[in-house]
């Protein structure tokens, strides 16, 4: 399916498709409308663009998805190399092991003093919390040098041309119509009607 489509789609309910005269919304300004609403997708649905990447680690317990990331979905486990060993505590352990999730209130009852660990390569567990889907905390904390396998949503590319395919799912087709609708009829706030129209949508 072409981004065309949908353009298409979004002309005709706010009747700018005649074939006579200036249009309203200039063909870049629905593309930045449609980027808008694919990114839109991508942070709240949780079957939007999913992947599962290797994630280098930052310095310290908080990490973060890339720019392009919408949601976290899951950790697999470290992705290092499998003949490498990292000693925490009195136990060791293989470059691929696997990344528990743990909830924040389990970790401090266990380990009051976690976030003073020593700084390692492997994460042992992972924080997550899904009010803030953008981030999450690992233990021990990390040396900078880690990496994880994350399932998360990933924003598409930004489209540039009417030509190119629509990077989404079909389910996806009338979610970012309406939101292009939502950003059309909301671009001139003067306008009354407008506003009113743009809430249904």
């Amino acid at each position: 399916m072409r981004v065309s489509n949908l353009l298409n789609d979004a002309r005709i309910i706010l009747r700018d498709n005649f074939g006579y005269g200036a249009q309203s919304f200039s063909d870049s300004e629905l593309l930045t409308y449609c980027n808008r609403a694919m990114d839109f997708c991508a942070d709240l649905s949780a079957s939007c663009n999913p992947v599962t990447k290797a994630l280098s680690l930052a310095s310290g317990t908080l990490q973060k998805l890339p720019a392009n990331g919408g949601r976290i979905l899951g950790f697999l486990h470290n992705d290092l190399d499998a003949k490498s060993r990292f000693k925490i505590g009195v136990m060791t352990y293989k470059g691929k092991t696997a990344a528990r999730e743990m909830d924040m209130d389990s970790l401090i009852a266990q380990n009051p003093n976690w976030a003073g660990a020593a700084p390692s390569p492997i994460s042992l567990y992972v924080m997550f919390d899904p009010l803030s889907p953008k981030e999450f905390v690992v233990y021990p904390s990390n040396d900078g040098s880690g990496k994880l396998l994350v399932r998360y949503t990933e924003r598409p590319a930004p489209l540039i041309d009417t030509t190119e395919d629509f990077p989404l799912g079909a389910e996806f087709r009338e979610a970012c119509v309406n939101l292009i609708m939502y950003y059309a009829l909301t671009r001139d706030g003067e306008d009354t009607e407008n506003s009113a129209r743009a809430k249904d949508f």
